[in-house]
């Protein structure tokens, strides 16, 4: 049989572990991301956030149009989707493809700025 000791020993070892997994991650915001990086080309989409990137490894054609930029914003307090930090307001904005929304792609004058999906985990 065990003793206590080693019973409390086992049972904190466990505990341990488990806490240690069990780290809670989240996507980043526009708030922390604006605050940190004032001059970062961000825009939302259904909750989440989308980066300015240009390393892409494929040449993309427009997708289904998603719909438009309602507000440019350079604070990240009540950023909604269609809100971007350096787009003006009634940019287009398409899905790559059919359904990829990982990757979003904004028109402006004729030329094709893609977007990635900033997720966490």
């Amino acid at each position: 049989m065990r003793t206590p000791i080693k019973y409390c020993i086992y049972l904190m070892s466990i505990f341990v572990v488990l806490v240690g997994c069990s780290t809670a991650t989240h996507n980043p915001t526009a708030k922390e991301l604006l605050k940190e990086h004032p001059d970062i080309d961000i825009l939302q989409y259904q909750d989440i956030i989308y980066s300015k990137t240009e390393m892409i490894e494929f040449e993309a054609e427009n997708g289904n149009l998603l719909g438009e930029i309602k507000k440019r914003k350079t604070t990240g307090s009540m950023f909604k989707d269609f809100y971007a930090s350096k787009l003006a307001k009634g940019t287009k904005i398409f899905a790559v493809g059919d359904d990829d929304t990982f990757m979003l792609i904004a028109e402006v004058d004729g030329e094709l700025i893609y977007y990635k999906a900033l997720l966490e985990g």
